[in-house]
């Protein structure tokens, strides 16, 4: 059996061409086929193998004749018995080469097989038609169930109902192409547990076997699909809220400094699409001038120094309206998302002007206040003013009569004359106090009027008081006219009390709707910042009817140098 498998045909019919002349060459040809036989498995009698086949070659041939043949059966034998223990010898290295070679493919095998079962992801072997022929442990862990009941089912009865058609076409689609194929199914426990599962699967074909298998691995995705059905209810919540509450929703890029906004956000800004407005520079150029900078210091400070953002703020629409706009922000770190600001935008632009709207009637209510409070002083002064004009000044007129009379009766020239004084001095006080209190020449002549005669009354030896007026040919509002005039008055007061002034100039300036007052004194002049916080009075008399005609003051003093008040009436009727 040996020498048909290995002598090649050549040999074979040459062999067979050849009478066999004796026993001996017969069994020559017989220890040459099973020396060339075991000649190739047996590298290490080369010596031995080359003569035998030079022998082998030259009787096969016919060249020698049977009297040359010099080798005996038994040195044959010996040489056969030789090749044979170096067959043994090579056939035990081979055996152990084979089980070294054994040893490792199991320990490759165990190694793949704790890979397969131990891997964190379920595997399947199913052949064309569903069945389950392989599973590793993940696998039954994630039915919930042994390997055993699960081995030889059909993969489609661990199926939801809805999910049917769907692995019907998944499983067509790995079959019918060599690429992988992937979808989404829930898969239904052996406890009644749904299971939401992402699943790739690819085709093995085995030419040996002539049979295909689909390899499909299975994910279990159901803490990432219950986190995205989380996050989408609170994106609906929060788009509900944002509808609510009319905002829009921006973001800034930390790394690029790219600012995105929303289709809300851009309607706030009067845009179309939000294409103008890609970074913060763009989005800064939006803002109001007044406001730029303020701003701008603000979102620069939040994203460099990570703190929230809360501020208000005017922008320009591309039409030229004015909007005021509510932003807040606070910074994301969180290793799944890139650095970003992110926040919300709200037109308060409605509430600003029913904020001011607010202001104003309180202003309104505290000016009509002010102006009743004002016209009761006024009323009770002139009423004062009157009683003293009415009673007493005519009774020390009387008096001042019947002096008279009694001077004409040669009565003491001295008394008379000393009670004439004081009766003229308190006449002229009864004028002063009267004058004080209601001016009567502010209503008969005017504001300007009024307050050079003010002047004049108060005009003495140790303070000189000069008055200059431009633009006064024309009256205002006679309730205007009192409340300036109070002020004037007093300043001059001030002057008086606190000063100690020689020289006090009050200057007049009418222009269109304006007035500008000017009272300036060369005092001994007082720190601004604690004398108006010591401020008396006065002062605050003074502030209130400011805010009631909407006038403006302006202090400026320096201790030795004397005191400068400016005020401006920018509108006043």
């Amino acid at each position: 059996m040996l020498c048909s498998g290995l002598l090649n045909q050549n040999r074979t019919e040459n062999f067979k061409a050849r009478p066999a002349k004796n026993i001996f060459t017969i069994n020559c040809y017989r220890n040459i086929d099973a020396f060339i036989v075991t000649k190739k498995t047996l590298y290490s009698s080369n010596e031995i193998v080359n003569k035998f086949r030079k022998e082998a070659e030259k009787i096969i041939s016919g060249n020698m004749k049977d009297q040359d043949i010099n080798l005996s059966t038994r040195k044959i034998q010996e040489l056969l018995h030789e090749i044979q223990k170096q067959q043994h010898i090579e056939l035990e290295m081979q055996n152990d080469e084979l089980k070294l070679s054994k040893e490792e493919v199991e320990s490759q095998r165990h190694k793949f097989v704790g890979l397969y079962d131990l891997a964190p992801v379920g595997y399947f072997i199913l052949d064309n038609n569903g069945l389950i022929l392989e599973v590793n442990t993940t696998g039954s862990n994630q039915l919930q169930s042994t390997k055993r009941s699960i081995l030889n089912r059909k993969f489609q009865s661990f199926l939801h109902a809805d999910d049917a058609d769907t692995f019907y076409v998944f499983l067509r689609r790995i079959l019918n192409t060599s690429v992988k194929q992937s979808c989404q199914l829930n898969l239904i426990t052996a406890k009644g547990k749904i299971v939401h599962t992402q699943m790739e699967g690819i085709v093995f074909r085995s030419h040996h076997l002539d049979k295909e298998q689909c390899y499909i691995a299975v994910i279990d995705i159901t803490e990432r699909r219950n986190a995205e059905l989380k996050l989408k209810e609170t994106k609906e919540r929060l788009e509900m809220a944002l509808d609510a509450s009319v905002a829009g929703t921006w973001q800034i890029d930390i790394s690029n400094k790219n600012i995105w906004l929303d289709e809300f956000s851009c309607n706030i800004y009067g845009l179309d699409n939000c294409s103008p407005v890609k970074t913060i520079e763009s989005f800064v150029r939006m803002i109001h001038p007044q406001d730029r900078r303020f701003a701008k210091v603000k979102f620069t400070e939040a994203i460099n120094y990570k703190q929230d953002l809360d501020i208000q703020y005017r922008i320009i629409k591309p039409d030229g309206d004015i909007a005021y706009v509510s932003a807040r922000g606070h910074l994301i770190n969180a290793p799944e998302f890139p650095m970003s600001f992110v926040g919300i935008l709200m037109d308060i632009t409605l509430r600003k002007q029913l904020e001011e709207d607010a202001l104003r009637l309180k202003a309104e209510h505290q000016k009509n206040i002010l102006t009743a409070v004002f016209r009761t002083q006024e009323n009770e002064r002139r009423r004062i003013s009157e009683a003293l004009h009415d009673s007493v000044s005519q009774l020390l007129y009387g008096i001042k009569l019947k002096l008279l009379d009694y001077k004409n009766s040669d009565k003491d020239d001295i008394v008379f004359s000393e009670l004439n004084t004081l009766i003229e001095q308190a006449v002229k006080e009864t004028r002063n106090i009267s004058f004080e209190l209601a001016p009567s020449i502010l209503t008969d002549f005017g504001l300007f009027t009024a307050i050079e005669e003010m002047a004049k009354r108060l005009n003495t030896t140790k303070l000189v008081i000069n008055t200059k007026f431009s633009g006064v040919k024309s009256r205002f509002d006679l309730n205007h006219e009192l409340s300036i005039f109070r002020i004037v008055q007093e300043l001059v007061n001030n002057v008086i009390k606190h000063a100690g002034a020689t020289k006090l100039i009050i200057e007049v300036v009418r222009k269109n709707k304006s007035l500008k007052i000017g009272v300036r004194d060369n005092g001994k002049g007082f720190d601004k910042n604690i004398g108006l916080t010591a401020a008396g009075s006065g002062l605050h008399s003074i502030k209130n009817r400011l805010d009631l005609l909407g006038g403006k003051m302006n202090i400026q003093s320096e201790e030795g140098l004397g005191t400068t008040i400016d005020i401006t009436f920018r509108d006043i009727a």
